[in-house]
């Protein structure tokens, strides 16, 4: 299985961005570079909260900032108030994760490394 991208556009209440995004089946929630922060933060951030994300290899959880935009949109797929979660030391813009996948219905072609 090779790596599987996908353009996405992150809709926030002032305005929208596109962004290259690791489509990664075994990730937990989505993420977003804190790199990027202050382009996402122009376009208008819905909620900023805390939430808890599980460690590698442990039952504990931690305590993680995240951002909420207005909506995702993913090929014609549209998702309301997503929650993305900071993560530092990524190669994309943002990663998501198998719950966005399964809501919208995405599948993961393993013969040919494409979302159908």
């Amino acid at each position: 299985m090779s790596i599987i991208t996908e353009f996405i556009e992150i809709i926030g209440t002032n305005g929208s961005k596109k962004v290259e995004a690791l489509i990664d089946t075994g990730a937990e929630g989505n993420y977003i570079n804190r790199r990027r922060f202050n382009e996402f933060e122009k376009i208008g951030i819905l909620n900023f909260r805390e939430t808890y994300v599980s460690l590698p290899g442990s039952r504990e959880k931690q305590s993680k900032p995240a951002l909420v935009f207005k909506e995702v949109k993913i090929r014609n797929a549209i998702l309301s108030e997503p929650e993305f979660i900071f993560i530092d030391s990524i190669d994309y813009d943002a990663i998501i994760g198998v719950e966005v996948l399964q809501t919208v219905g995405f599948l993961i072609d393993m013969k040919t490394d494409q979302l159908k």
